[in-house]
């Protein structure tokens, strides 16, 4: 394993969250994590950005961020009309009756991994989901009581499972939840949770390649929980998935990272790629 990529950066010391022996909100990580957090949540607070907020958490299932940037990328542009020059997404999701498909096509088109799997349209069962209930009141209870709505997403709607439910709310600006990927992982693991590295180093199968193992969601929810008591309310869920993120990033890319703004603030269209 690169000495460089299982580097664990993070401390406790009297219940402060150090990053390389600095106080975290001392260093310059915590503005980057901010900016990033600020450029993955959603601009307004409407219908359709419900939709693409949970399409691209949805559409990021083991797959590359650039990937599924490309993707969103796409429906940007579909979504954007010129005859609408104050509101940039005028009811997209709601008029269009036939959109998990046509999202399945364009997931082809762009290339995410997942998509290439005959009858796994993941996007179907959302689209089931929230097609019969008010995606408003749906969100707003999820940023009231995100634990207990989680839950009840996970059990109730295939494809969702506890990191893609997170990935939303961060979407979506709420702080209570942590999405918990390789770097996460790797990170909480060096603050002394328990944490099996095979969650983030993977266990190597009989051809030689290493295959990261998924906890199951009691697991998750342990972990998590454990890591949000640990840092006693000083840096929320959120804020936590970011800077974990991000030092992983640049420990893996070698290199500082630019976040662009994901979902088109003022309508603008992102580059091809997240980084500088």
């Amino acid at each position: 394993m690169n000495g460089r990529l299982d580097t664990k950066f993070f401390s406790i010391r009297d219940g402060n969250l150090l990053y390389l022996g600095t106080p975290v909100e001392q260093s310059l990580l915590m503005q980057e994590a901010q900016t990033l957090l600020g450029n993955l949540q959603i601009p307004k607070h409407n219908e359709d950005m419900y939709y693409l907020s949970l399409i691209f958490c949805i559409s990021s299932q083991r797959q590359d961020f650039e990937g599924t940037l490309r993707f969103i990328q796409e429906l940007l542009r579909e979504m954007r009309d010129t005859s609408y020059p104050n509101n940039c997404y005028p009811n997209f999701f709601s008029t269009n009756v036939e959109l998990p498909e046509y999202l399945y096509s364009v997931a082809k088109s762009q290339g995410l991994r997942w998509a290439y799997v005959e009858g796994q349209n993941r996007f179907e069962p959302a689209f089931e989901y929230f097609g019969l209930r008010n995606m408003g009141r749906e969100v707003k209870e999820f940023r009231q009581n995100p634990i207990e709505k989680r839950e009840q997403l996970v059990r109730d709607v295939k494809w969702l499972a506890h990191k893609t439910v997170s990935f939303w709310g961060l979407c979506l600006g709420i702080e209570d939840l942590m999405v918990l990927d390789v770097h996460n992982y790797r990170q909480i693991a060096g603050l002394g949770i328990n944490t099996p590295s095979s969650y983030y180093n993977g266990e190597r199968r009989g051809n030689g390649k290493r295959e990261l193992k998924s906890p199951s969601g009691k697991e998750y929810v342990r972990i998590e929980q454990e890591a949000l008591h640990l840092l006693e309310g000083r840096i929320n869920g959120a804020l936590a998935t970011t800077l974990f993120w991000i030092a992983g990033a640049k420990a893996r890319r070698g290199m500082n990272l630019y976040q662009r703004d994901l979902f088109g603030h003022e309508c603008s269209i992102p580059l091809t790629s997240p980084f500088k």
